[in-house]
């Protein structure tokens, strides 16, 4: 196992203790837009893509044209970031939001659970 597993494994399990075994959450569910509007920027002549939101200044996500299933989860991860939502409260909701691709597809929502077996 690497060190980042190792340390994401022990987080996961002080955050089951915490906030299922012990209940001590009595912060509310934080809430998200159910839908953001972004943009695609392309650096010319690369794969590198990024994308930002005019609805939320400061939000971005970046990665390359060729994976986007990572720049997905990234796009996932900032929106949560950017709301304060907690890590154990993300790791439940999953990968809530769709990328739509320039090209007219869309990277659709999953759920928890294959989001933690990926």
């Amino acid at each position: 196992m690497t060190m980042y597993k190792i340390y994401n494994t022990i987080l996961d399990f002080s955050d089951y203790l915490k906030y299922d075994f012990l209940s001590l959450s009595d912060k509310p569910v934080t809430q998200t837009p159910t839908s953001i509007s972004i943009q695609f920027h392309q650096k010319p002549e690369s794969n590198f893509v990024w994308i930002d939101s005019r609805d939320y200044p400061g939000l971005f996500a970046s990665g390359y044209s060729n994976d986007p299933t990572e720049l997905w989860k990234c796009l996932n991860d900032a929106i949560l970031s950017y709301f304060g939502v907690p890590r154990y409260e993300a790791k439940k909701r999953g990968l809530p939001y769709s990328l739509p691709l320039p090209n007219g597809q869309a990277i659709v929502q999953q759920d928890a659970q294959k989001y933690a077996g990926a």
